[in-house]
Formats: structure tokens, sequence, C-alpha cells
């Protein structure tokens, strides 16, 4: 492996390419906190250049007018005070002596930073445009001359605008268009600290140079506003708990050489990144306020180990070894160095073969190290999360005080609240400090060994100087060794996490085979079958999740030898059987990808009385069990869809071993599926069919305990362990208080195995009694139903139960025993538009049809829908919070809980005053331009265009007119500018001399 790679190699901008100033007494506007604009905007407030709304906002995405955009740029220009001085008479026409900006217009144009629109008219409330913006604050930074040698407005302005990096970090800027509030802040915090460009000599030795060259002392905006300045300046000291930095100017030509100054900085400031480098900082002079902070480009910055190599003597210095980055480097004499917050000399480095695990080194214009700051880490710890000034990683690991701790990432200083979930930390608890490691490889684990891996040509060993390498296996931090690293290897990629001495501490990977893509397949078509004249095959399954899958495959698809669907139309009769186990993979609509087998060389194998799994079996017919072998449990039921779906790790809670049943494994003869025919604990439940009166949870027992009334009789009494309905909260079962439900009870314990409510509950569609007595009913279809059970009237919330004759003519819904279709439990009276049924709050997520019938998906359950509405209208409901009520498992009404109603939005005035002004110059394009065909009979000195030229132009100012007088929106009108625009440039470029 090249180490080189590994190595945290950083410029400068990287070190502080997101850095953040922020100041402890202003107040940052809510909606830019967290936004690209939070330090521009935060800075600029401070500095009383641009600042918010009485109510606290700045409002970003919002445009700013010519009048507006022009105060804050004079402002910039540090003429506050003057503007107030000059309000009254302005240059132009419609910006009068007692405009609010008239003061700074005046102060704008005397310097030459604004033009107007053209015939006395600067348009003052006309939102300024992107390219406008632009141009006002590189005539600020006084490049108006160098941008009118690269073409003038707008496109010379644009351009020296990129070299000076005064577009940095400005977005969705485009020609013709208006800035908005963020983009016009970020131009003007970038100007800030851009070298201004001056002139220098007079006359004819007049020209315009960046300051700071050719002998000149450079300026900023800085400087204009006011603020001190220290430059070739190091950040020798930081307190961190006093918030205070000390600045040391090193340029021995300086008044200030080698003085210190100490600094107030906010808390969030980058002390560790900043630390060490050479920078110019400005700064307030009333309260030593630190303002900003611009790091000149000659060091270099690593983060590194490092060990020393050779110790200084009396004609050489010391040397020490970067370990990532495999390369040596000499350590100036005078190189501030400290190891685990002690400060030595470079002399102190002793060649002990010790390493420093980590270590910021900042190299000096020689290459030399000028600056080490070391510290020993220990761990990793992997973060959970962090609440209360506590880091809690996985398996109870835990920092205390981590909002004490200088945390860094990726070079740069950040808050324990910027951590993330699943962050890998190597920490020093004694000098508080943390760094999360980011050096990172992906790639497949090429060979496993006893001791260690090989993964990118590279031999690790699982233990080093950090101990053990951890990986996460769930929740919980576990140990690499050799089984771990060869279930990594079969899983594909895996992720290497180094520390800075290059060395393993974390390794993200799968460690075993997860079974949720295995499903049992529940009915299938033998044979293909026709629809819409294409063959399909039948297949529906019984998922991981215990859900029916229903799908219709091609028969193409199935003949096809792409082995999506199994490799040919005989396989898939051969393995899409009843009760078969298969590799199923869906995509994001739910529809089948592929169907495999769960291995093409390992066959299924029976489990018979002679070869029982039992819970502490590591196989099953000698495939090696996973805690995540997927179990579909008959448990003694006939249909397919009311089998158990569980994971290995979870069997204990429902038997102790499988007696009989076929196991499944995947190519590397690992148990991935099982079915589980006949268990210890088959047969051992009936069901109790009837009307669910009440849910209780037993405290301290994690059990529940439920009242069901079955034949109208005072209801009895069962429990169960929370643990067998999982997959559904306390909330959801009492939902179904007064529905019929059918509980799995024990036979021999009683206890509550399993909850059926709504759609799993068997029952018949709505059907018309005929004639009805207490143990015989007949619809109006002459089908007879056996009643074991009793009449309920749904029309009354209580579903209190009725005698037979009240039934007779009305419409009704049976409940039928498990497994039958003629044995009634339960009879339902259809009560339509009554109050019966429950109303629940929640989020419908989806509305579909099936068949003829319309279903509806709330909190991921499916309910068929028998209300009166569109499916149209229930779709537009999707994602919204509904009020619905449910009767007999299926949904009657449905209506947002909290509708929203939209005022029309108030359009904004239309703005004509750019479009007036473009009409204008399009007319004075056309002024002394003569008509011919080829300029021969046009005197030389006269200017002509062809007749199609004048009238191209002619009708696009009529255009404009017209939209003058008919647009009804200011985005019309700035295409009728942009069209106006281009009609003119296309003219003047066909301007010709003439000739005669």
């Amino acid at each position: 492996m090249n180490k080189k790679i590994l190595s945290l190699v950083l410029v400068l901008t990287l070190v502080l390419g997101s850095f953040s100033f922020a100041f402890a007494d202003t107040k940052v506007s809510s909606d830019v906190v967290g936004t690209d604009y939070e330090d521009a905007v935060t800075r600029l407030n401070k500095l009383s250049i641009l600042t918010g709304y009485p109510d606290g906002s700045f409002k970003p995405e919002n445009t700013i007018t010519r009048a507006e955009f022009s105060a804050a740029v004079a402002r910039a220009r540090g003429l506050e005070a003057a503007s107030q001085n000059s309000k009254g008479d302005t240059p132009f026409t419609d910006v009068t002596a007692n405009h609010w900006a008239s003061g700074y217009v005046n102060q704008a144009s005397k310097l030459g930073l604004v033009n107007g629109m053209g015939n006395g008219i600067f348009a003052p409330e006309s939102q300024i445009t992107y390219e406008q913006a632009v141009t006002l604050v590189v005539r600020a930074l006084g490049y108006e001359e160098k941008a009118k040698t690269q073409g003038g407005y707008p496109y010379g302005h644009l351009s020296v605008a990129s070299e000076t990096g005064l577009l940095k970090d400005v977005k969705s800027g485009t020609q013709g268009t208006p800035a908005t509030r963020g983009l016009v802040a970020q131009l003007l915090d970038n100007a800030l600290d851009i070298e201004k460009m001056i002139q220098t000599g007079y006359g004819d030795q007049a020209k315009w140079v960046v300051s700071g060259t050719e002998g000149t002392v450079k300026q900023y905006l800085f400087d204009d506003l006011g603020l001190k300045r220290l430059e070739k300046a190091t950040i020798t000291e930081a307190d961190k708990d006093k918030n205070k930095v000390v600045v040391k100017v090193e340029d021995r030509n300086s008044s200030d050489y080698n003085k210190g100054k100490t600094l107030k900085v906010e808390k969030n400031f980058n002390f560790a990144g900043l630390e060490g480098l050479r920078v110019t900082v400005w700064y307030n002079d009333k309260n030593d306020e630190l303002i900003d902070v611009k790091v000149e480009n000659d060091f270099q910055v690593k983060f590194d180990g490092f060990e020393v190599t050779k110790e200084a003597t009396k004609s050489r210095d010391a040397e020490i070894k970067l370990l990532t980055e495999d390369k040596k480097y000499d350590v100036a004499d005078d190189a501030v160095i400290k190891i685990d917050g002690e400060k030595i000399d470079a002399s102190e480095l002793e060649l002990d073969e010790k390493e420093y695990n980590f270590a910021k080194i900042i190299l000096n214009d020689y290459n030399n190290v000028s600056w080490i700051d070391a510290y020993s880490l220990d761990g990793p710890i992997v973060v959970d999360k962090v609440e209360k000034d506590v880091l809690k990683g996985y398996d109870d690991e835990s920092l205390d005080d981590i909002d004490d701790y200088t945390i860094i990432k990726d070079g740069k200083q950040i808050l324990s609240d910027d951590l993330s979930k699943k962050d890998v930390l190597l920490y020093n608890s004694k000098e508080e400090y943390a760094v999360v490691v980011t050096n990172t490889k992906q790639g497949e684990v090429e060979r496993v060994y006893k001791d260690g891996f090989r993964f990118d040509g590279e031999i690790y060993q699982y233990d080093n100087d950090y101990g053990t390498i951890k990986y996460l296996s769930g929740d919980s931090l576990e140990e690499v060794d050799a089984d771990v690293m060869d279930e990594m290897r079969d899983n594909g990629k895996i992720t290497v996490y180094f520390s800075f001495d290059d060395k393993v501490v974390f390794i993200d990977g799968k460690a075993e085979e997860v079974s949720g893509n295995y499903a049992m397949v529940k009915e299938t078509s033998s044979e293909s079958f026709k629809n819409r004249g294409e063959d399909y095959y039948k297949l529906d399954v019984l998922n991981s999740e215990g859900k029916v899958l229903e799908f219709d495959i091609k028969a193409k698809d199935i003949k096809d030898t792409s082995e999506d669907f199994l490799k040919s139309e005989a396989e898939w009769k051969d393995t899409i059987v009843e009760k078969n186990i298969i590799k199923l993979s869906l995509d994001a609509n739910n529809k089948p990808t592929k169907v495999e087998k769960t291995s093409e060389t390992r066959l299924p194998k029976e489990i018979t009385g002679d070869n029982k799994v039992r819970l502490k079996s590591d196989y099953a017919a000698g495939y090696k069990l996973q805690s995540k072998t997927q179990i579909f449990w008959r448990d003694g039921e006939n249909e397919v869809k009311n089998y158990e779906t569980f994971t290995w790790d979870q069997a204990d809670k429902y038997f102790t071993e499988i007696q009989k049943g076929w196991v499944y494994a995947d190519d590397q003869g690992r148990a991935v599926a099982i079915f589980a025919e006949e268990t210890d604990n088959d047969g051992d439940t009936n069901a109790v069919v009837g009307i669910l009166r009440d849910v209780q949870e037993r405290k301290g027992k994690e059990r529940y305990e439920f009242e069901i009334e079955v034949n109208g009789n005072k209801p009895d009494i069962y429990e169960g362990k929370k643990d067998a309905f999982k997959d559904y909260t306390l909330s959801e079962l009492r939902d179904e208080v007064n529905e019929v439900v059918v509980l799995r009870v024990g036979d021999k314990d009683k206890e509550v195995k399993r909850i059926l409510i709504g759609n799993d509950v068997e029952k018949s569609a709505p059907v018309t009694v005929k004639s009805a007595t207490n143990s015989k009913l007949v619809d109006t279809n002459n089908n007879e139903y056996t009643i074991v059970g009793k009449y309920y009237d749904d029309r009354s919330t209580e579903r209190k139960d009725i005698a037979a004759r009240n039934v007779i003519g009305e419409e009704v819904i049976l409940y039928f025993e498990p497994g039958s279709d003629t044995h009634v439990q339960v009879v339902i009276l259809n009560g339509k538009g009554n109050s019966g049924g429950n109303t629940k709050t929640d989020v419908l997520q989806f509305a579909y049809k099936k068949g003829s019938l319309i279903y509806v998906t709330i909190n991921d359950r499916d309910y068929e829908y028998g209300g009166s509405q569109e499916l149209t209208d229930l779709q537009a409901l999707s994602g919204k919070e509904v009020k619905f009520s449910v009767r007999n498992g299926v949904i009657v009404s449905v209506e947002e809980k909290n509708p929203t109603t939209t005022e029309p939005e108030t359009p904004d005035p239309i703005d004509t005053t750019n479009l007036e002004a473009e009409i204008a110059n399009a007319k004075e394009a056309k002024a002394d331009v003569e008509i011919s065909a080829d300029g021969t009979d046009i005197e030389v000195g006269k200017k002509w265009v062809t007749q199609d030229v004048k009238e191209a132009l002619d009708a696009a100012i009529l255009k404009a007119e017209e939209a003058l007088e008919s647009a009804t929106t200011n985005e019309e009108v700035t295409a009728a500018i942009n069209a106006l625009r281009s009609a003119i440039e296309t003219y003047e470029a066909e301007i010709a001399d003439g000739t005669m």
C-alpha cells in the first residue's frame, strides 16, 4: 500500500476552508444559522455593513435593491459618516434630496462606484442584478481600470472578480437575474480581506497596481473600517477557557516585532487549527476583539504521527520521521514543541524509539519543522450519542466533560455537537484532546491469517498499540479475530480506519449473513397463464417480515438466460414450489428484480428425528447456524400466510428444538433459512375469536393482558409476553378495542402467543342475510353458514350482541373460525354510515388499487378502503396526517387532520424602469445609422446596416414596448429586457462603415 495516500497533509485552505468566525456579543440571525451564509452575515452585521430585519431575521433568499446595496458598499468603504453628511441633491433624477439613500448614492457616485442606468436615472428601488452587484464591489476594491482592460461591464468585472477570489463560495449567481441578500453578503464578506488595487504615480507615470506589490503597502477594506492590523504574526498561545489568544508579530521591520497582543475570540474559535500559523489579523482596538484572520501561504501543515530519528547536537538539528507520509524532516532549533501539553526544546527530543501517534506539524518556508503539537492517544471510542456533556460510545464506553475537549476533525477544531453517530475517535483524557479518525480506505480482504489479515497489499495484526481492532456488530462494539475477518471477506468490501501512526483501529464491515432477502413460496402456478396476450407465472411469497407479497412474473423473463429469474423455465418449475425457500430481490417499487435459489452448490437438507436442531446446536444438518438465520415456523398452521417468521437468535421464544423441516444454505455452507415444519411446541395453541374489550400492560412484568368477549359472554382474560407482540405498540393494540380479533392461546399454559387483527382476521365480504337463527344463517345467494358464536350490532361503538332476527334482510360481515369458511364465530351487522368504528390519527403513507379494491397504507399496515372517496383523492393525502375510521378492519373514512388554506400571494409590483432604459438604448443605437445593401452608397465615416437588420431591431423594440403595457410579472419584464439586449448586440455587430 502507498502509505502516502493515508498521510493527512493539509494545505492551508483545507485547514481553514470551513473556519467559522462568530462573535460573542452578536446575535446571529435565526434564518442563516447552519447555512452557507452564516459566517458572512454575522460578520457584516457585527461591522454594521449589512444588517437584518427588526424581527431578528436576515431573509437571505430575498432580493436587495440598488439603493440598499449601494449603501452597504459605501459602509464597507468606511463611508458611513461621510454618507450621512452628504444627504441632499444627487446626480440622478429619481434619487431626491430627501431619499433615505441620497448620501450613500452621492458618495458612491463621487467615487465612481455607480453610474446609474442612463438618462440620469439610478433606479434605486429596482432589484440589483448579479453582475451589477459584482461590478460595484470590484470598483470598491479599486479594480475598475483592470476590469476595463478585460472587456469592461459586465464581463471584465466578472473576470476580475473570479481572479481575485471575490466569487469564492458565491453560489447561484446568474447574469441578468436579481441577486439575493445571501449572495451579496458573501460577496462583501469576501471583499473585506482582498488586497485593494491602488494608483501609483501621476500623469504619464500613473498606473494601477495591487497594493502590497511594487513597493506599496497592502490596503484592505478592513483598514477603511478603522480596524487595526497585525501582519506576519503567529498565534503563539491559545487559552480556550478564557477565549483568548496571544498574537506575536515576527516581522523584524515592524515596530510591533516580538510583542504579544492578547485578543478576545468567540468560543467556537479554531484554536487548534490556527495556533502556530503565520497570519494577518484584524482587531478592534477599542475592545481588543479579534475580527478576522487571514493565513499567509508560506507554511505547510501536516497531521501525522512521528518518531525521532536523530537527536540535536552542536553541529546538526534534530530529525523526525512522519509515520504515514514516511518522510524525514529537520527540526529548527527554535521550533515550538509541545508534547502532551508540555513545552520542550528541540534539544530535548530523544532517540528513544517512542512513536507519537498524533501531532500537528508545521513546516516553515525552508521545509524545516517549526512547530510540533503532539499527543499520545488511546482508543478508539465509537460515538453513539452526545448528551449532557458526556460522549457515550457503544458498549457503555464514555468520555465525561466532552465539551471541554479540543476535538480535531480534518485538521479543524470542532465542537462536541458536531460529532456524528459512528464517528471513530482517538483521545487523551488527561489532556482532554480527541481526534476524529478520517484516514480510511475501502477495499476487499485479500487473505485471513490466525493473527492478522492482508488488505491492499499490507498485513495488519489484530492486536496493536491501541489494543485489538474493533468493529460494530449491531449495537455492540466487538473485537476482530480470524472468524470475524472470514465473514467480512465473504461479504464484500470493508472500510478500514487508520490511526495517524498507520495502525488499524476500526473496521466497518459486514460480519454475518443477513437473511432479510429470503422468502417462502406461498403459492405458484405450475403452468403459465395469459394476461393481455402475454404469458405470466404466479408467485406469492411469505417474506421474512411475515407479510404475503403477490407477483406476476413474465414468462419471457423466466426463459431469459440472464439468470435474474433462475436459469430456465424448467428450473423455475422445479424451484418455485409451495413451501420452498428462495432468495428474492426487490426494487424500490417492491417489484422483483431477481429470483434465485439460496445456493447453486449447496442443496437443501432435511431435518428429521435423527438430526434434530436444538437451541444450543451450532449446525443444522451440517450447515452452520447464524444468529440471523431466517426461520419460517409452521406452528401447526395449514396456510403459509399464517406461519411465524423470526431469526434464529429469537427462536427461544417459540420452541427448544426443530424435529422436522428443511435447512437452506448459501454457497459458503452457512444456514440462511429453515422451514421448521415440526417442533416441540407445535399444535399447542387454540384460536380464540371474539370482540376485544380491553388491553392492559402489567406493571413491571413485561406482559400484556387482554379482555376478549366470546359468544356474548362475560369477557375472558388472557395474558402474553410483550415480546410476542413486537409488531404492535400498546397504543395500536388498544386501537383494536371493540374490533374482532383472533388470539392464539397456548393449550397448556393459556399464554397468548400471537394476535391477529384487521385484514389478518379471516372474514367474508359483506353478505345480505336471507334467514338467521342462533345456529344457522343463509344469505341471499343461498349459501349456508353454521353459527357457533354471536351476532353483534355495528351501529353502537360498544358492539353489543343482538338477536338473530335483527340481522334478517341486513348486510353483515362473517368472521370465521380459523381454517374454515362455513363455521362463523362472530356476525357483525354492517352499519354503513353510522357511528361505529374507531377514529384514529396517523400519517397516510400510500394509496393504491389492487384488482377492484382500493387499499391505503398507514403506519406500514395495509387496510382495505370501503369509503366513498376516489383513489386520486386518497393519493393526494399521501404523507399527510389524517383522521380515519376503521370498522371491521376496513377504513371507511379518511380526512386530513389539519387542512391548510393558503392565502394567494400578493405579486411583486411590476418594475419596468430597466426595460424603459433598454428601449432608450435600442433607439439610441439606431441613431445616425443609414440603410444600404452593401455600403457603397454610404459616405466614408458614416455607419450603415441592411434593411433586414434594421427591421429585426425595430421588431424587437416594438415587442419590448408591448411588454411595457402587457407584462404581469417582473419575470416577463426581465425576459423582455434580455431579448432586447440580445437584439441590440446583434444589431451593433452588423453595423459597418460606408465606402463611397
